[in-house]
C-alpha cells in the first residue's frame, strides 16, 4: 500500500513538474509572440531615415569629386603644371630667416593661383616692400626652375603659357607692421599675359590736406574740406 502510494505521488508530482514546464513554455511563447507585435515600422519613419541615407551619399559624392578640386573649381585647373612645394617652402624658410624685415610672409597654391602674403616690419616704405615680394617671386621662379619662353622675359612659363595654357596668376597682399603705416596695404597681381606685376597702393591724392582734416577734425567750429576721398596708386614692377 505505501509502495503504491509512493509511486502515485511520484507520478503525480511528475505531470504537476510537466504541467508546470509546459505553462513556462507557453508563456514565454507568447511573451516572444508579444515582444514580436510591440515594434510596427510607420510611414513616419521613412523621412528622417531618407534625410540620413541621402545625407551620407551627398557627402560622399562631395569628398569623391572635391579630392581632384573637381566640384569647387570645374576645368579651370585643367592644363596646369604641379609645382614641388617644398622648393616653395625652402625661399620661404630662407627668406624668413635671412631678412629682418619680414615680419610675416605665406605663399599659398589654390589651383590656378599664387597667392604671396607679406607683412614687413614698420619703418619700411610700401616701394621697399613691394621691391622684396617681386624679389622673393623671382626666387620662387628660379628655385622651380623653368624655362623662360624667351631671352627677353622675366618670369618663366611657369607664370605664363606651358602647351598654350595659362598657368599661375600670383596675387600679393602687402602688410606693414604699424597698421598706420601710410600706402598700406599694397595689392599686387602679376597676370600670365605680363611680364610684370601691378601694384595698388591705399594713397591719399594729399597728405597735407589729410594732416589739415585731423587738425580740424580737434576743433568742430572749423569748416571741414570736403575733398578727402582716398584713391589709389598704381605702379608696374618688372623685376628688373
Amino acid at each position: 500500500m505505501s509502495e503504491n502510494f509512493e509511486k502515485t505521488r511520484v507520478f503525480k508530482t511528475n505531470d504537476s513538474n510537466k504541467a508546470n514546464t509546459n505553462r513556462s513554455l507557453k508563456n514565454g511563447s507568447k511573451r516572444k509572440k508579444n515582444s514580436k507585435k510591440k515594434f510596427k515600422f510607420k510611414m513616419i519613419y521613412i523621412l528622417p531615415i531618407s534625410i540620413i541615407i541621402c545625407g551620407i551619399i551627398f557627402v560622399g559624392y562631395l569628398w569623391a569629386v572635391t579630392r581632384n578640386d573637381g566640384a569647387i573649381y570645374g576645368d579651370r585647373c585643367q592644363g596646369v603644371v604641379a609645382v614641388d612645394t617644398s622648393k616653395i617652402d625652402s625661399v620661404v624658410s630662407r627668406y624668413k630667416s635671412e631678412d629682418g624685415n619680414i615680419k610675416e610672409l605665406k605663399v599659398e597654391i589654390i589651383c590656378r593661383q599664387m597667392k604671396i602674403d607679406l607683412k614687413v616690419a614698420a619703418g619700411i616704405s610700401v616701394t621697399d616692400a613691394e621691391a622684396l615680394a617681386t624679389n622673393i617671386l623671382l626666387s620662387i621662379d628660379s628655385e622651380l626652375g623653368y624655362a623662360k619662353a624667351s631671352e627677353g622675359d622675366t618670369y618663366s612659363t611657369l607664370f605664363g603659357r606651358i602647351n598654350e595654357e595659362q598657368q599661375y596668376e600670383v596675387d600679393f597682399f602687402i602688410t606693414n607692421e604699424d597698421d598706420n603705416s601710410a600706402s598700406y596695404p599694397s595689392y599686387g597681381t602679376k597676370h600670365p599675359k605680363n611680364q610684370y606685376i601691378s601694384f595698388t597702393r591705399n594713397e591719399t591724392k594729399d597728405q597735407g590736406l589729410v594732416d589739415q582734416l585731423y587738425n580740424e577734425q580737434s576743433n568742430p567750429t572749423e569748416e571741414v574740406p570736403e575733398d578727402t576721398t582716398p584713391t589709389d596708386e598704381v605702379t608696374e614692377y618688372s623685376g628688373d
